[in-house]
């Protein structure tokens, strides 16, 4: 099964109420993985927020954290994401744990410390980081052909694009703007969602995360 994994940004948090019914319906349209991540609130806000959100949504939805660069976890955090600088162990964690990677090095060596995932990229320009140049899709296929566990893949991907991405070797992808900020999150979702299950069997060698 594909992975549309969705991940939160500053902007959404400035409206929480919004940014909890825009999540909903983008699972109800197909995401199946969610990546809390906000700079300017700490773990504590951000675990009670999870557990918030919890209560609408299916339990078999995983969720993560992304801890930025903090030294220690909060108790009662289950499932955490790792930016790449991060100078926290994957394998000091036993839930899933996962990481930012731009090179595929830091993949490997995410692999070797014990991570579950990896999401990698820029592959297309983004408004998330606008001055970034993409390293694209020449890094998900060296990724994908050395590492075992899933790769999805992040930055500027929406259902316009996401073929090339799957060739390369990505057991799915990850999405910010093109779900969380569009008018309509559950449509634009059931898009992606559809174009992944559709491709996915024929295009990558069945790695599997859910």
């Amino acid at each position: 099964m594909p992975v549309l994994c969705l991940l939160t940004d500053s902007v959404s948090f400035r409206n929480t109420s919004k940014l909890k019914r825009n999540i909903t319906e983008a699972v109800e349209g197909g995401v199946n993985f969610l990546i809390i991540r906000d700079e300017d609130h700490d773990l504590t806000f951000l675990k009670g927020f999870v557990n918030d959100l919890k209560k609408n949504l299916p339990t078999s939805i995983p969720i993560s954290i992304n801890v930025g660069l903090s030294k220690t976890i909060p108790q009662g955090i289950k499932s955490i994401h790792l930016p790449e600088k991060s100078q926290l162990h994957e394998n000091d964690y036993e839930a899933i744990v996962g990481r930012s990677v731009h090179s595929l090095e830091s993949a490997l060596l995410a692999e070797k410390r014990g991570a579950d995932y990896l999401i990698a990229g820029t592959i297309y320009p983004t408004n998330t980081h606008p001055n970034k140049l993409p390293e694209g899709l020449p890094l998900i296929k060296s990724i994908t052909s050395k590492v075992r566990i899933p790769v999805f893949a992040i930055g500027g991907i929406n259902s316009d694009n996401i073929i090339p991405v799957l060739e390369s070797g990505a057991s799915g992808v990850s999405v910010i703007s093109s779900i969380l900020h569009s008018e309509n999150p559950k449509l634009s979702a059931k898009n992606i969602s559809n174009i992944l299950k559709e491709n996915y069997n024929f295009l990558i060698n069945g790695k599997k995360f859910i």
